[in-house]
């Protein structure tokens, strides 16, 4: 056995219930029983953890659904380190008898920021896997035979894998372009599911087991059983906070779940060695050891080296548990996320996402992500060219859609419990007829709110699929007239995307291998999905839009402006850019908006002229903020599209925005959530009073003209806008101020 090493410095404590627990650094040997070599990160932390007293502090969590009972809070260290706070529950993926008669139990934290965390402890040590929106996903796994040794990594830092997926079912119809109103109905659906094991995977997991000091060689068979469940129970957990997430869909293993877990691979009824027989088997198996009417559907967990196969559609049908993943390393997130997801993700109706032809696997009617893609239904790191190495734990907006449609159409068995959370309420920005130029950056944004005050997270996917058969690895090009030009990214809280990344378009090379502008006419079609990462089960909406490309204009570009310089608050600058034909038809933009960022472009909240003529040339007031990292953008006003100089200007001179012209000016609560209230003295009664709150893509949301004397109050409601930054602009004759306004 290698030993491997890793030095981290770093002392936090861990809060259960009011009492203080410790994580502390630690230096110690890893264990390859329990982290294979091919399952061992590239960069990772080490932690000593109190296991034991963890162990049993989290049992005192209650169910979700317990309304007397407080969660427990916990903080966990993310992979750099930091303390991480949840509030835990029981999660559903064990029932209850299986609890009692195990050492193995299975929680779900939550957080404000919309953090859900999958938590086990059996046997087998502490397992976690956490999804971030907007921030990179960690892991914990026992590393060494003492299990309060921990290391905490984000999956990236995991090694490449070789995986093939099958599916030996035709294709579920679905409308891709079907507006969502159904997608989320406030239930979250819970299947009874038997997950199988072959003798082979039950052996690789005792003797990681035996090997680590966890059981004896001697163990009886029930030891040697539960940790097998305990590796089962990882999985599907892990599988489920991804589920609930994104379907609002639960599994369940069944009671009698020890039934189906094989030891010995002689006297097994599967042949480990053989992925037809195992898929064609399973399902007779698990009838004849838990029962036809004990369970919904149903996997089979093997060695096998060949890669995984499943049915289509097949949750609550005759055949549900035709479905085998395997993998000579069965353990750790490339497992769960990577192969069991994924064809479990099948058994719900899910079909492949990616463009690559991967060894004629491709279907044409889901191929919306270039190359190998990235969401869990691709095959990332698995038929070159690849997007990344491994699949990010989220689903592609048409897997959750062909999930909608199965599970309220066909997988009705399920039993369904009315969760009490409601569907965030989307309002696209969208600019009818509209068409841009090639070869030219633009951005998609959407307004969301949620009555339920869940942490929403936004995610922009083009859904265009490839109609040349001919490409077999589709790797965005500017001159195709199909198909997908930009992957797929993880959830975010922003609520606009650009395209592409604001990087490439500051560095001037307006695109990266899996980004491409279009140089051609053709349609362009995107799906924006909102998931309100609610406890207990999320509702995901989602919705459309599709504009048109035009390539006998653009590029528009931003044409001075280009060079690092130094600028005054309050001096006159000017802007240019090639409106290259885009004031005539078919795009028609005859004005644009001037905005500025403060922080090397991740924001754009500050419109410095707005609607002024797209004639190549505005002058505007270098606006009164001290930064280093400014940044300006010419953006078609009620249009998509735009550009940013790539210059990054230092502003001097700056003083306090002038507030104090308006006397006594009152703007509050600020951040705000549903009611934001206003009020001053009025200094000029003869001058009517301007308000107006612009969000960060410089588009005006509102826009409203009062008459007052004396002391002026007024409020409006901010509860059908997205969380994030907002400017509010107030005038009264020559006097003005300038505001940020925060909705959280």
């Amino acid at each position: 056995m290698k030993n491997y090493f890793l030095i981290f410095s770093l002392l936090f404590s861990l809060t259960v219930s009011g009492q203080q627990d410790f994580y502390k650094s630690a230096l110690f040997s890893i264990d390859q029983d329990l982290v294979p070599a091919d399952r061992l990160p590239k960069t990772f932390n080490q932690f000593e953890i109190n296991f034991s007293k963890l162990q049993y502090t989290l049992t005192k969590a209650p169910y979700l659904k317990s309304k007397s009972t407080p969660p427990i809070t916990i903080s966990l260290p993310d992979a750099n380190g930091q303390p991480v706070n949840f509030k835990v529950f029981k999660s559903g993926t064990l029932p209850e008898s299986l609890r009692k008669a195990t050492n193995i139990q299975t929680y779900r934290g939550y957080n404000k920021a919309g953090d859900i965390a999958s938590i086990v402890t059996s046997p087998l040590g502490l397992h976690v896997g956490v999804l971030r929106p907007g921030k990179k996903d960690f892991i914990i796994i026992p590393a060494s035979k003492n299990l309060n040794e921990v290391i905490v990594f984000t999956k990236d830092q995991l090694p490449p894998k070789a995986f093939n997926c099958y599916t030996d079912a035709e294709t579920i119809s679905v409308d891709y372009l079907k507006e969502a109103t159904k997608i989320s109905d406030g239930l979250l659906r819970t299947y009874r599911f038997a997950v199988g094991t072959t003798g082979e995977y039950s052996q690789f997991h005792i003797n990681r087991a035996i090997n680590a000091g966890i059981i004896s060689s001697n163990a009886t068979d029930t030891e040697k059983k539960d940790v097998v469940l305990a590796a089962v129970a990882v999985t599907i957990d892990r599988l489920n906070s991804v589920y609930e997430r994104d379907f609002g869909v639960s599994l369940e293993l069944v009671p009698n779940e020890r039934n189906v877990i094989f030891l010995d691979p002689d006297t097994d009824p599967y042949d480990n060695s053989d992925i037809m027989s195992m898929l064609n088997n399973n399902t007779n198996v698990l009838n004849t050891y838990i029962g036809s009417n004990n369970y919904d559907g149903g996997h089979l967990f093997s060695t096998y080296a060949g890669g995984g196969i499943s049915g289509l559609g097949i949750i609550c049908s005759a055949n549900k548990g035709r479905s085998v993943t395997g993998s000579t390393s069965p353990v750790g997130d490339a497992y769960d996320i990577d192969y069991v997801a994924h064809e479990v993700g099948h058994e719900f109706g899910c079909n492949h996402t990616f463009a690559n032809s991967c060894n004629n696997n491709r279907n044409i009617d889901t191929a919306v992500e270039p190359g190998s893609g990235s969401t869990i239904m691709a095959y990332a790191g698995v038929c070159s060219p690849n997007v990344q190495i491994h699949s990010d734990d989220y689903f592609h907006q048409v897997s959750i859609q062909e999930v909608d449609n199965f599970v309220k159409n066909y997988a009705t068995c399920s039993i369904n419990s009315n969760i009490g959370n409601h569907a965030p309420q989307l309002n696209l920005v969208r600019y009818s007829s509209a068409t841009i130029p090639k070869s030219t950056p633009f951005m998609l944004e959407v307004q969301a709110t949620d009555q339920d005050g869940d942490a929403l997270t936004y995610c922009w996917e083009q859904i265009d699929v490839p109609t040349d058969s001919s490409i077999t690895s589709w790797v965005p090009n500017g001159t195709y007239d199909n198909g997908p030009l930009f992957r797929s990214y993880s959830p975010t809280t922003n609520n606009v995307r650009y395209f592409p990344t604001m990087a490439n378009i500051l560095d001037n090379t307006y695109g990266n291998t899996w980004e491409q502008l279009p140089e051609v006419d053709r349609k362009l079609t995107f799906a924006i999905t909102v998931r309100d990462n609610h406890p207990g089960g999320g509702q995901s909406p989602y919705n459309f839009n599709q504009f048109n490309v035009d390539s006998s204009t653009g590029p528009f570009r931003v044409t001075n402006m280009t060079n690092n310089q130094t600028l005054q608050a309050g001096q006159s600058q000017t802007i240019t850019w090639d409106v290259a034909g885009t004031d005539g038809s078919p795009v028609n933009c005859t004005t644009v908006d001037i905005l500025f960022s403060n922080d090397d472009g991740d924001t754009f909240h500050t419109i410095v002229a707005s609607n002024v003529p797209n004639t190549g040339s505005a002058q505007f007031t270098v606006p009164n903020q001290n930064t280093g990292l400014g940044r300006f953008m010419v953006k078609a006003h009620a249009n998509y599209f735009f550009d940013v100089a790539h210059g990054r200007f230092t502003i001097q001179g700056a003083t306090a925005i002038n507030d104090h012209s308006l006397k006594s000016l009152k703007i509050y609560p600020n951040p705000v959530k549903d009611i934001c209230h206003l009020s001053f003295e009025v200094s000029d009664e003869t001058s009517k009073i301007q308000i107006s709150l612009i969000d960060i893509s410089g588009r005006e949301i509102i826009n409203k003209n009062y008459w007052s004397k004396g002391l002026f109050t007024t409020q409006f409601s901010t509860a059908v806008l997205a969380k994030g930054i907002y400017i509010i602009k107030i005038k009264n004759g020559i006097n003005e101020a300038t505001k940020k306004l925060i909705l959280e």
